[in-house]
Formats: C-alpha cells, sequence, structure tokens
C-alpha cells in the first residue's frame, strides 16, 4: 500500500489525499497561530484566512485585507444593492417612468458591484487606500511599502471594474424595453 510522507515532521500516513491535506492544513494552522495569534480565535480559524496565508507561505501576491465578518458585510450589501436594484427597475418598468429615471439604478448596481468585488477578492477598498487591513480584529495599520502599495493598486482596480460594470449594466437597464 502506498503512503504519504510529510515533509514537515516526516509522519506516514495511507495515501488519502483528503487525510493528507487535512494533516499538512495543521502545519499551517500551527504557523499561523504563531505569526498571526489574532486569526484564531475559540471558533477555530477562518478558512479563508488559511487559504490567504498558505498562498502568501507560496510566495504568490495576495493582497486581501479583510476576512470573515468583513466579508459578510460586504455580500450583504453587494445582496441589498441587487435588490435594490431589481425593484427599482420593475417599479420603473411597470409604472411606465420617463426612460431616463433608469439611470437613477447606477447607484445601487454600483453597490452591488463593489460590494461583490470587494467580498470574492476579500479586499476593502478604503481599507486598502489608507494601507491598513481588518481580518476580524479590528484595524491593523501595515508596515511593509511595498504590501501597501499593491492594496492601492487593487483597491483601484476594483473601483474602475466596478464602475466598469455598473456603466454597463445601467446602460442595458437603460436600453432593456
Amino acid at each position: 500500500m502506498s503512503v504519504y510522507v510529510c515533509p514537515t515532521c516526516g509522519e506516514k500516513m495511507d495515501r488519502d489525499l483528503m487525510l493528507f491535506i487535512q494533516h499538512t492544513d495543521a502545519h499551517v494552522v500551527e504557523e499561523l497561530k504563531k505569526k498571526n495569534p489574532q486569526w484564531i480565535t475559540k471558533e477555530g480559524y477562518c478558512p479563508k484566512c488559511l487559504e490567504h496565508y498558505k498562498a502568501s507561505m507560496r510566495g504568490e501576491q495576495v493582497v486581501a485585507n479583510i476576512a470573515g465578518g468583513e466579508v459578510t458585510k460586504r455580500q450583504m450589501v453587494a445582496l441589498a444593492g441587487l435588490l435594490l436594484s431589481f425593484g427599482l427597475f420593475f417599479a420603473m418598468t411597470m409604472s411606465g417612468a420617463p426612460r431616463a429615471y433608469r439611470l437613477v439604478l447606477f447607484f445601487p448596481l454600483f453597490f452591488t458591484a463593489f460590494g461583490f468585488f470587494q467580498a470574492k477578492k476579500n479586499h476593502c477598498v478604503i481599507l486598502g487606500m489608507k494601507g491598513v487591513r481588518n481580518m476580524g480584529h479590528g484595524e491593523e495599520p501595515l508596515t511593509d511599502a511595498a504590501l501597501k502599495e499593491r492594496l492601492r493598486s487593487e483597491s483601484f482596480r476594483i473601483l474602475l471594474l466596478s464602475l466598469s460594470l455598473t456603466a454597463a449594466l445601467t446602460a442595458v437597464g437603460y436600453f432593456v424595453s
């Protein structure tokens, strides 16, 4: 029978990939506890934080600056914007309001796109511009100048992406009968 050997501790285990992944994740969590103890709560760790940390350990350019409840807040903003957009579009269409009134859809659609992209990327644009992060335990200023620059760059990218998508969706809403 084939076995995996953990590259960290040398433990041998059955060739069950899921077992091996859980085992190696335990080592990563131990490192996470040492370097970012505030990311571990009595409920355990956030899976997104673990993935963020594993990516940074691999040397990947990670620009996430929010996790946990902060991501959930952006998801709620996106959902609220989407519901408001559909509601407004339906009301304007059914009431026979002038087509130009549909341009107001830009605002809730922007909140939808902005919230969605921030949640998807685990990145708060405002915190990124300030050069801080909030991984669920309050704002933490960052001292690494290169990381701060990557955060600012990602913030501008998300802002431009949100504006572009919003403009396109607003145009669709304007021209749809």
